[in-house]
């Protein structure tokens, strides 16, 4: 049959991070190795990404210490109200007393149960700071929502960064390709076509009448019109 042709795995080649070409390292029509530099986006703005949240991380890590060192003073105010209650309450009993010997005024007793009632309250609220100082310091820094965020967004500006250089994804031969530096590229739109190194394969689409007389294992013989007489 004459309808035929030779077809190939094609890649196609595109930028995943957007941005200005800085660097071209291939021709069109280029053959180039699994690997090679094709081509680099300006990483400038990646890096300052980078930068940006690496500072991130760090006030993430400083936020994060702070709230364990407040657990700490929540802790140190607890004890403080708790020894004032007990105060108070010290206090309330002797007063108690001296009401009964009639050696206090029922106001001085009035005020010293407002007292405790105050500090009972003020020992409370202490402890439900403690609670909210420990629940926003639990896990300590490397577990704080924060912190993984932070460390999240570092992973994906090293990523984007690293993705600033174009590799060839296989062996093969490059084609379509008109970049030059000042060229601006968009994430996954095709630049390119990779023709793969030894992926090709030939598609002949043989008559009704004529597939009786294929049969599988059948050799054939391939000429294409580029080389003519060429076998």
């Amino acid at each position: 049959t004459e309808n035929a042709y030779v077809n190939a795995d094609i890649a196609r080649i595109s930028a995943l991070v957007a941005g200005p070409v800085s660097r071209v390292h291939v021709r069109d029509n280029a053959f180039v190795h699994r690997g090679d530099a094709l081509f680099e986006v300006d990483p400038r703005p990646f890096a300052v990404a980078c930068a940006r949240a690496s500072a991130k991380l760090a006030q993430a890590e400083q936020a994060a210490r702070e709230d364990g060192a407040d657990v700490g003073a929540a802790r140190a105010d607890v004890e403080r109200e708790r020894a004032a209650l007990e105060n108070a309450a010290v206090q309330l009993r002797r007063s108690e007393e001296l009401v009964e010997q009639k050696f206090l005024s029922r106001q001085a007793l009035d005020d010293a149960r407002a007292k405790a009632r105050t500090q009972a309250a003020s020992l409370a609220a202490a402890e439900a700071r403690l609670e909210r100082a420990k629940e926003a310091a639990s896990g300590g820094v490397a577990a704080s929502p924060d912190v993984l965020q932070a460390r999240a967004e570092i992973a994906q500006a090293e990523l984007d960064l690293e993705h600033t250089r174009i590799e060839a994804p296989a062996d093969g031969w490059l084609t379509n390709f008109s970049l030059v530096a000042g060229s601006s590229v968009t994430a996954a739109s095709p630049v390119a076509a990779l023709i793969v190194d030894a992926s090709y394969w030939v598609d002949a689409n043989f008559k009704e009448t004529e597939l009786a007389g294929v049969a599988p294992g059948q050799p054939a013989d391939v000429v294409v019109d580029m080389y003519p007489g060429r076998v």
